[in-house]
């Protein structure tokens, strides 16, 4: 197996392994987008035009470690361009500090078309506003050129203009007008703001790493 990728990010302190072949490096992005990418479906391609994504396979703790027999690399930015090298297979342990939870918006969705249909999307706004319900489009998914293909997941969802902070409250309101009006309703939850914090990798070297929010590593 080629060079491996990983990511933690102190939000869910997520280890995400992203790369099977030695020409993958981390997407080099802004730093408020690196966090908010862990949280969306994000298609990046290795040397050879083939696509990778993330897999998340740690939620919810406060440390995580990480070994490799050939020992580990920090990338600074997600790009390479600055690196810290922690040799041997002692590995090193992540930790998170200083944390802020992430927000997320719970909107009470009316109807979902595709991006294009805007026939269909024009008709539930109509439908909706005869209710006496105001209705806010929002947008999904994304269009990638993979190959010679173009693939085109984009999709309007269609809300009442005002999110809640909970969904359960978010629940209640979407099962009431279900009932009331006989219409599929459903709840559409977006981050508003992802989590953040202070990243502390510590090697048995003696070695100390620190990041805010994300950190990268390499195998």
């Amino acid at each position: 197996m080629g060079t491996r990728h990983f990511v933690i990010h102190f939000a869910i302190c997520a280890l995400c392994v992203t790369a099977l072949d030695s020409n993958v490096w981390a997407v080099t992005v802004g730093h408020q987008d690196r966090a908010r990418s862990l949280y969306q479906v994000v298609v990046s391609l290795d040397g050879q035009g083939n696509p990778v994504l993330p897999v998340s396979v740690y939620k919810g703790a406060k440390r995580v470690q990480l070994r490799a027999k050939g020992g580990l690399r920090v990338l600074s930015t997600g790009g390479g361009t600055v690196s810290v090298s922690l040799p041997g297979p002692e590995g090193v342990m992540v930790t998170a500090s200083e944390h802020t939870d992430g927000q997320r918006d719970h909107w009470v969705a009316v109807a979902r078309a595709p991006a294009n249909d805007m026939m269909s999307l024009r008709r539930e706004v109509q439908r909706w506003k005869s209710f006496g319900h105001k209705v806010v489009p929002r947008g999904v998914g994304a269009t990638y050129g993979l190959k010679g293909r173009v693939l085109d997941t984009r999709r309007t969802v269609l809300c009442l203009d005002q999110p809640f902070a909970e969904m359960r409250s978010a629940r209640i309101k979407a099962a009431s007008l279900a009932a009331k009006y006989s219409r599929q309703v459903f709840v559409h939850v977006e981050l508003a703001s992802p989590p953040a914090g202070k990243l502390t990798a510590d090697a048995r070297a003696g070695v100390t790493v620190q990041a805010d929010d994300v950190m990268w590593f390499e195998a």
